[in-house]
């Protein structure tokens, strides 16, 4: 009986948000890492190799163009495709070229 109790209770806890990933300090806890890893994908390359008739609306935003909430001003704070700045970011984040972030 305790175990299931001690289950349901535990279950429902809000969980706590922290900077450590299993066991070790999460990489993405900082905000340079984060940007890095966006203006490490060149979205424009990927959307013209799946769509190759160029049918795709690339969205920059998380909010979908359909959306109430959709707001295209946004678009110009979204991070750009510059691998280099990506480098830089995560060098001055203390990642190395070829470190392991996993």
């Amino acid at each position: 009986m305790s175990i299931l109790f001690h289950f349901c209770f535990t279950f429902r806890r809000p969980r706590k948000r922290s900077a450590y990933w299993l066991g070790r300090p999460n990489p993405l806890a900082d905000v340079n890492v984060r940007k890095a890893l966006a203006m490490a994908a060149d979205w424009d390359a990927i959307r013209a190799a799946l769509y190759q008739y160029n049918d795709a609306v690339p969205g920059y935003l998380p909010i979908p163009f359909g959306s109430w909430a959709y707001d295209a001003s946004l678009e110009s704070l979204a991070p750009t495709y510059d691998l280099e700045q990506a480098m830089q970011l995560m060098s001055d984040a203390g990642y190395a070229s070829g470190s392991d972030i996993s």
